[in-house]
């Protein structure tokens, strides 16, 4: 997706997802509804989520700096971490709340509320309104997860998990060509990686370098060397 693309879409997604969230905050608030306050909170994050997303995009394709030498690709990594902590502590909360809706219900004007008066015209149920904001709670939470999982995992430098399992084949290819001590991976962004390697003797760098590329099939990588004779 090109920027100009990005800019459009977002020009579109923004205010469309703004302005439900303030017609179902504003309803919320009026017909004391827990469920269409709850869900007003998740489209809130959305739309924050959005904004934060578009300015991670554009800061993303910023150069790198003398502060910031590897550039800002890890700001959209930064930015999903973020909106997902926000996510989980609102889908605790209104768990949290609707429980306590449920030990003492509150009155809520149903009236207001064309689909629930009937429902509770018909059954009278009113803890239909907690019982929903909790089902929305749930799926909020089981959502979140994957996005803190991966986010985390990559601000962790984790190995990535297609490359992790071709590094002991890798490794014996490499050491047929230098014997090495220790061999560290990971992702810096989709498209660049950079490793660390102990070398027990010195060795051509470059060529190293290239041997890794080729084993692993990298794009662009960056490489720190040490050997076992300066320690």
């Amino acid at each position: 997706m090109t920027l100009s693309t990005l800019y459009r879409d977002s020009n579109l997604d923004i205010p469309i997802v703004g302005g439900f969230t303030m017609v179902e905050f504003m309803y919320g608030v009026w017909t004391n509804s827990l469920g269409l306050i709850s869900d007003g909170f998740h489209m809130l994050f959305d739309c924050s989520a959005l904004v934060m997303g578009l300015l991670a995009s554009v800061m993303a394709r910023w150069k790198p700096s003398k502060t910031f030498s590897y550039g800002y690709s890890r700001v959209e990594d930064l930015s999903g971490f973020i909106n997902g902590l926000f996510l989980l502590v609102i889908s605790l909360f209104v768990f949290l709340e609707a429980i306590t809706r449920l030990i003492d219900p509150p009155h809520v004007n149903t009236h207001r509320l064309l689909v629930v008066s009937v429902g509770g015209l018909i059954f009278g149920w009113y803890v239909a309104d907690p019982v929903c904001s909790i089902f929305i709670a749930v799926l909020i939470f089981l959502s979140v997860l994957p996005l803190l999982k991966h986010s985390a995992l990559v601000l962790l430098l984790r190995t990535p998990r297609h490359i992790e399992e071709h590094i002991p084949q890798a490794l014996n290819q490499v050491n047929s060509i230098f014997k090495q001590l220790g061999f560290y991976h990971f992702i810096v962004q989709v498209e660049k990686q950079e490793f660390l390697t102990h070398m027990s003797e010195a060795v051509d760098e470059i060529v190293c370098i290239a041997s890794v590329d080729v084993v692993l099939l990298l794009r662009w990588s960056t490489a720190l060397f040490t050997s076992a004779a300066e320690e």
